[in-house]
């Protein structure tokens, strides 16, 4: 796959907003709650999710649509109270339920059948327990699960569901999130992949992405930054908020906790981090369910640091040898099996997919030539809403951005423009 021309999607008009980083020290705030684990209330075909499948077809749609199943129970996704229960007729819902969870966390249960539900508002339900039936009332053409998940009402029922996910069964675990979905990095808890970088004048910025593949700008930050050697992000304490770690020129590492507000509380992890020449991550590896990190040693030995689930890393451990020919390293789930993934580039420009297993890397396929005359090669999950982890990339002579979306099997497709004017950051992550 050599990069190639489509027609360009521009940014977005740019948003400047006030800020909650002042130099290299960021506003520490309260951490967030843990995820709530839930479980999927119904069995059956998703077949719509926030904004519609494919994405922005229904833009109005607020939930996961899971066909198949009418009739069948309804059952709730985690403990919780009824806020509300019984026939809606302003808003579409018909026959709903709405329970509260612990971490600021709302669940809503949708077109149920009129007079099955079988609990009350103001009822203490448990996880698994039925608490209706799946119908058709409301704003229904047939019967199905119409089911939302937000937090302090954020919607983020996507980063539970995605577009052509396999069919859910009762009970299944849906994860503390983001599962299927394959957000990586969500700074404003909107479940949509976001960017961020470093100027070159060492301003620190995030970019909110559009769910479409392309952004929108808030200008966070001041001076301070310029002594940042890497970013990686990802969701390393698992509550849900986009986090990152920094690496700094004297070999310091930093985990900033994310809060879905641009609020990064700072950690110092400890020093000796610049003998890595190439530093990735963000994703499982070891199938412990944490976010992980992968370095290149200056023994060009490939490392893994397990991540704890909390914001920190276990004893590095060896996971391959001689990784000097590649130039740059990508983690993702790019052929969504649940395991990390390496997008490596090495210096003829050749692309190759380093596919996570049981014990390491096993199928590697080339999955891209001509890649030399990028300067950044980042993934943050999904960036355009089908689902599929996808690659972002900027091209060295005219400081475009480019999106190569991935075809959920490890691959990607043809190139579109997404952005330009993207030689001001010395980073994008």
């Amino acid at each position: 796959m050599k990069p190639s021309l489509r027609a360009p999607r521009k940014l977005a008009a740019l948003v400047v907003t006030a800020v909650a980083i002042a130099g290299a020290a960021l506003v520490p705030s309260a951490t967030a709650s843990a995820a709530v684990g839930f479980v999927s209330p119904v069995s059956g075909h998703v077949a719509d999710i926030v904004d519609g499948c494919p994405a922005d077809s229904r833009p109005s749609h607020d939930g996961v649509d899971i066909n198949g199943n009418g009739g069948t129970p309804v059952y709730a996704a985690a403990d919780g109270v009824v806020t509300a229960a019984g026939q809606s007729s302003s808003d579409g819902y018909g026959t709903k339920i709405v329970l509260a969870h612990a971490g600021s966390y709302t669940t809503l249960y949708a077109h149920m059948v009129a007079g099955s539900l079988t609990v009350g508002q103001g009822a203490t339900v448990h996880q698994g327990q039925r608490i209706g039936t799946v119908g058709s009332t409301g704003n229904s053409t047939g019967p199905h699960m119409h089911f939302e998940i937000r937090r302090n009402g954020v919607n983020l029922t996507n980063q539970y569901f995605y577009c052509g996910q396999p069919d859910v069964a009762a009970l299944q675990p849906l994860g503390a999130g983001p599962t299927g979905s394959g957000i990586k990095f969500d700074i404003n808890g909107d479940a949509k992949a976001d960017l961020i970088g470093i100027r070159n004048d060492g301003y620190l910025v995030e970019f909110f992405g559009d769910g479409a593949g392309g952004t929108q700008l808030t200008y966070q930050g001041g001076p301070g930054w310029a002594t940042t050697a890497s970013i990686v992000t990802g969701d390393f304490d698992r509550d849900n908020a986009g986090d990152f770690m920094q690496t700094r020129s004297d070999g310091s590492l930093y985990f900033y906790r994310g809060d879905f507000a641009s609020n990064f509380t700072p950690t110092y992890l400890g020093p000796g981090w610049n003998t890595y020449s190439l530093l990735t991550g963000g994703v499982d590896f070891n199938s412990d369910g944490n976010p992980d990190l992968v370095a290149r040693g200056s023994d060009s030995n490939l490392y893994l640091y397990p991540g704890n689930g909390a914001g920190s890393f276990a004893a590095p451990v060896q996971i391959g040898t001689n990784w000097s020919a590649f130039t740059s390293l990508v983690a993702g789930d790019f052929n969504k099996d649940g395991r990390g993934d390496l997008i490596a580039r090495n210096s003829a420009g050749e692309l190759w997919g380093y596919y996570g297993t049981a014990s390491g890397f096993g199928n590697v396929q080339q999955v891209g030539q001509g890649w030399n005359g990028f300067t950044n090669i980042v993934s943050n999950g999904d960036h355009n809403g089908d689902g599929n982890p996808d690659l972002i990339a900027r091209r060295g002579s005219d400081q475009t951005l480019w999106l190569y979306p991935g075809n959920g099997t490890g691959g990607f497709g043809n190139g579109i423009q997404v952005g330009s004017g993207w030689g001001a950051f010395s980073i994008i992550s």
